[in-house]
């Protein structure tokens, strides 16, 4: 990818980045503050409408003053006045006292008068059993500490609730004794509910507080308002914000759940505000971005990308006798300047590297002539003295010694192949050492040529080579072991195979194993306690390899040895 790709993806995530995290944090904070600003308008929705309720009682218990602050309903409840009764009490005079129910009640708790009233029809009708069960006596709405107190509140009756008033019945002076109770009660009808509505500007809905089939959002609300919240607040839709509170009765128990339902207005015009605001960001960043890129490529990556061409053409024609333009007095004209001095650095030091190639390839040559003149003369050395041995042996009749000069020849002969290969080799740190078993291993057979018909060699060789330190010793021990099968493994004439195989193993470990057919070791042989300087050989050379030998006789003889290589 180039500057200016990584320049563009850099700025535009960069960018946007500072964006989102700008449009995270402002619709976040605004958010915030929406949701209070809303929270506090519902809140207060609901106490207009808990004040227009507490209104409404108050104007209630002005007009019941009015009657129970009177002496004539006084004397009333004592003579039950005919002509009280009709210009107080009829249908038309309740109408005009807006109340649905309308009680008397005497100082006895005897309910002198008691009436339900439609207001729509102007019809009245007997009072209702549910109204009258909260006038028993001992009943707190009856009872009254001073000639002004007042009882207001809700009572629970079916199928609407009834917001109620009672006031004590004294004389037009305000003064005792109390003769009796007056009560006015008007029923939260839909109709009713709907005026509050119309007075406050507000959707209202009311439900009983111990119903069993309350809607969803109304169980959820009264859930919080039965843990000591006065309003709890809840949007109901993207639209619309509801409060709700909890109404309780005159007896100061849980009576109504109140729902308070209000536009979302400053919510979304808060919401187009974010939007509009984010806009305005996208547009600035654009706008940032391209100035930004603008200038970054005339003043920046226009140098930068012609600075790589000069360097690449440089670095493709290998030629660092040129040098990369400079203009300017910036960091990228101070950058030229020192890839000029590293150029030409470079230059000096690639002349000083081919000078000292050309001597070390010298050198080199010449310890490779060397080498191969040791391995020579050592190859010869070693010929000559198995040459001396070979005459030795010739003048020696005992078959004994005679053979202990053919073990000592065969060794001899088994170090000298190591050199001659070493000689023979491109690579004069290590040999092929499979190449080496096999050439080795014929070489002992043509020595043994009485058996040549009668003894065949198996060569199992995976590609190994191995350094000379490596290779003399395990050389030793093949030349003892085939040497061994060879004398002793088949008597009288017996045929047979000879197997050696070489495995790399993990770890870089080579496994070595000599094998032959023929009548195995004696039962009784231990190969720690042999006197036999070949078998004290095998031990030997097989400790300086810092590796394992292991005998096995099963079907013949098979010696195998571990040791840790250096195969490639």
């Amino acid at each position: 990818m180039t500057i200016r790709n990584k320049t563009l993806l850099l700025i535009s995530t960069t960018l946007l980045g500072l964006l989102l995290v700008i449009y995270g944090l402002s619709a976040s904070i605004l958010t915030a503050n929406l949701k209070v600003v809303e929270d506090r308008d519902t809140r207060e929705n609901v106490n207009r409408v808990r004040d227009a309720l507490s209104q409404k009682l108050s104007s209630m218990n002005t007009a019941t003053v009015s009657y129970s602050q009177w002496s004539d309903t006084k004397d009333f409840l004592r003579n039950k006045s005919h002509e009280y009764f009709e210009e107080n009490f009829s249908p038309n005079a309740i109408t005009t006292l807006k109340s649905n129910v309308v009680v008397l009640v005497s100082a006895k708790n005897h309910i002198v008068f008691g009436t339900n009233h439609d207001l729509k029809t102007v019809k009245s009708f007997p009072l209702d059993p549910q109204v009258r069960a909260y006038l028993t006596p001992g009943s707190s709405l009856l009872q009254h500490v001073s000639t002004r107190s007042a009882h207001l509140g809700i009572l629970q009756t079916s199928p609407y609730p009834l917001l109620v008033v009672t006031r004590p019945i004294v004389s037009g002076t305000g003064e005792g004794p109390i003769s009796g109770t007056m009560l006015t009660g008007v029923y939260l009808t839909p109709a009713e509910v709907k005026n509050f509505s119309e007075l406050t500007h507000l959707a209202i809905d009311l439900q009983r507080a111990d119903s069993k089939k309350l809607p969803v959002d109304f169980a959820g609300a009264r859930a919080h308002l039965f843990k000591a919240q006065s309003i709890w607040v809840s949007p109901r839709s993207e639209d619309t914000i509801a409060g709700y509170t909890l109404l309780q009765d005159i007896f100061g128990q849980p009576a109504l759940l109140m729902r308070v339902d209000a536009r979302r207005d400053i919510f979304k015009q808060g919401q187009l505000g974010i939007r509009n605001v984010v806009i305005a960001q996208l547009i600035s960043g654009l706008i940032f971005g391209f100035v930004t890129l603008f200038l970054l490529e005339h003043l920046v990556l226009s140098r930068v990308t012609r600075l790589s061409r000069e360097v690449g053409v440089i670095s493709e024609r290998s030629d660092f006798s040129h040098q990369v333009l400079v203009e300017g007095s910036d960091e990228l004209s101070g950058l030229s300047l020192n890839i000029n001095s590293l150029i030409g650095a470079l230059q000096a030091s690639l002349i000083k590297e081919e000078n000292d190639r050309r001597a070390i390839e010298s050198s080199l040559r010449e310890k490779d002539v060397l080498l191969k003149e040791i391995y020579h003369r050592v190859k010869n050395n070693l010929q000559i003295i198995s040459s001396l041995l070979n005459l030795q042996m010739d003048a020696i009749s005992d078959p004994v010694v005679r053979e202990m000069f053919d073990e000592s020849r065969n060794r001899v002969r088994s170090m000298g192949l190591i050199h001659e290969k070493l000689y023979q080799s491109s690579d004069l740190g290590s040999i092929d050492f499979g190449e080496y078993l096999d050439n080795l291993a014929h070489s002992l057979l043509r020595s043994y040529s009485n058996r040549a018909g009668q003894i065949s060699l198996k060569l199992e060789c995976d590609a190994a080579r191995i350094d000379i330190d490596l290779a003399v010793p395990c050389g030793l021990i093949v030349n003892e072991l085939v040497t061994n099968s060879l004398k002793y493994a088949f008597p009288d004439g017996r045929c047979g195979t000879i197997t050696i195989e070489l495995q790399n193993r993990e770890a870089g470990q080579l496994c070595l194993q000599v094998s032959d057919d023929g009548i195995g070791v004696p039962a009784d042989f231990n190969m720690e306690e042999a006197q036999s300087i070949g078998m004290q050989l095998v031990t030997g050379l097989t400790e300086q390899l810092e590796g394992s030998c292991e005998l096995s006789r099963d079907n013949g003889t098979r010696w195998i040895i571990l040791f840790k290589g250096h195969n490639s």
